[in-house]
């Protein structure tokens, strides 16, 4: 038994490196000598060495289930919240930890998933990060809550000689709601798990964990896009608005083809006739990214964009003129293969989709529960298992519709 705080805390430590090191195929940091001296002892073990440390006996020739349950007691019943340990400080509150105290034996399981949590490598990748702005204000409210897009003006007022400053006026207009959804599931160890050092479950289940919940929010980006709902304005996100002025507000291309020059091209002259909020005045910029179904569509965005010799690996020369390609080098190719489930030809071009200014689709995120999911570890006592969870609260929702362009392939 230790006789001091810090020995003990740095038992807990060394113990979550070496079964975080032993639960991934890929670990990316280094033991210390203490967790190098743990990375073979099974996990009932280290539950033991845990009631020693808190002054039970433990018969450590003994039923390993036996110890693994002592072990899982010893942090009561409370519930343990935690974060991941590079989440984003305005998410979580003031008075949110980065991570789970190292303690007891509960405390080193919950202090486990989050070291995994925070160090693995999922093999999925996901775009909703790449196509939405993040609302740089946590939620704090279940109600809906109106998403207002700001006009600007032509340009400043002339004055005259002394003349006084006239106050700036923008158009405002609300096209969307934006309302929270709960999201979560958990993860156990029972006893006969931890007797069994069963740390191939343990990982399982946590990159379980880690997928759904990038999945979850995957698909409520996703569904802004392709779900292509009706907004406050009496319109679709993609439809062919009245026009102002001179201003045609048209973002969908009927009877598209895939991504090429002359097609990116067509889609760019649509953007460049969107007027602004009440007025003919342009949209700024051009179409700089490409939301595209996996297979053809990305194939050939690929061809059209990426540079001739990306990264090194190729050595090619265009062969002709029209070879060089107006856009290579100019666009971001985002391929995702969700979108095959709705329709597998039609993409999307965007105007920087992740400044909050330009963006066709926001994100946002419950205040106390973070973008990457709240964690939390308890005991049952009904079923002697702890459990880990992992709840999300997010929003997603349409805020303008004037910096995007669908292009509906025939």
């Amino acid at each position: 038994m230790f006789g001091t705080t810090q020995p003990k805390e740095q038992f807990a430590i060394d113990a979550i490196n070496a079964l975080a090191y032993r639960s991934t195929d890929r670990p990316t940091f280094e033991l210390s000598k203490g967790a190098e001296a743990m990375a073979n002892k099974p996990l009932w073990a280290i539950a033991a060495e845990c009631l020693q440390h808190a002054g039970h006996q433990v018969d450590i020739y003994g039923n390993p289930e036996l110890i693994a349950e002592r072990a899982m007691q010893l942090g009561g019943l409370d519930r343990v919240t935690s974060f991941a340990a590079n989440e984003d400080r305005r998410y979580i509150g003031a008075s949110g930890s980065p991570n789970a105290t190292p303690g007891d034996f509960p405390n080193i399981l919950s202090g486990l998933a989050n070291k995994f949590l925070d160090t693995v490598e999922l093999d999925d990748d996901y775009s909703f990060d790449q196509v939405s702005a993040l609302m740089p204000n946590a939620l704090n409210d279940f109600k809906p809550m109106p998403l207002i897009n700001r006009g600007t003006v032509d340009e400043l007022d002339e004055l005259q000689d002394a003349e006084q400053f006239k106050e700036i006026g923008l158009e405002e207009e609300v096209l969307s709601y934006v309302f929270v959804r709960r999201f979560g599931n958990k993860f156990g160890w029972t006893p006969k798990m931890i007797a069994d050092d069963d740390m191939n479950a343990f990982s399982e289940g946590m990159l379980g964990l880690q997928e759904a919940w990038q999945t979850t929010q995957n698909r409520l980006v996703l569904d802004r896009f392709t779900s292509n709902e009706n907004l406050l304005d009496g319109f679709p996100l993609f439809a062919d608005r009245p026009n102002v002025g001179t201003a045609t507000n048209n973002n969908i291309r009927s009877g598209g083809a895939v991504p090429s020059d002359s097609e990116w091209g067509e889609m760019e002259t649509l953007y460049s006739d969107i007027g602004g909020i009440g007025t003919q005045q342009r949209v700024r910029g051009s179409l700089n990214t490409i939301l595209t179904p996996t297979g053809a569509p990305a194939q050939a965005a690929r061809r059209t964009f990426f540079p001739l010799n990306r990264d090194g690996l190729e050595n090619k020369v265009a062969t002709t003129t029209e070879n060089v390609g107006l856009y290579r080098g100019e666009v971001a190719v985002v391929p995702e293969s969700e979108l095959r489930s709705v329709s597998a030809s039609t993409w999307y071009g965007m105007r920087s989709p992740t400044r909050l200014r330009t963006a066709t689709v926001v994100r946002g995120y419950f205040k106390g529960y973070g973008t990457q999911g709240r964690r939390e570890r308890w005991y049952d006592p009904g079923n002697k298992t702890i459990y880990v969870s992992i709840e999300g609260r997010i929003a997603a929702a349409v805020k303008n519709w004037r910096y995007a362009v669908k292009n509906q392939t025939a």
